[in-house]
């Protein structure tokens, strides 16, 4: 199995990839939507905080929504110590 073998059975694969790139201000309603139905958006959202990716909607998250998570996840660790 591959590196990246988990992206075969992610949704996102049956649809134009630039909806997953939206330009400045554009719409990424429906890659959310779509996300929130893939089998493997929390893996998806994984590599994509792993490999600190910036663009892009990934685990159905936008850049601004995965540095809060992100965040939110740091926050966490940190108070439980």
């Amino acid at each position: 199995m591959g590196l990246f073998a988990w992206q075969d059975t992610a949704l996102c694969r049956d649809f134009p990839t630039k909806w997953w790139f939206p330009e400045q201000g554009g719409k990424f309603d429906i890659a959310v939507f779509i996300c929130n139905h893939c089998p493997i958006k929390q893996r998806c959202l994984d590599y994509a905080l792993e490999e600190n990716i910036a663009h892009g909607i990934w685990g159905g998250l936008t850049e601004s929504k995965r540095r809060a998570y992100k965040q939110d996840l740091e926050n966490k660790k940190g108070s439980e110590c």
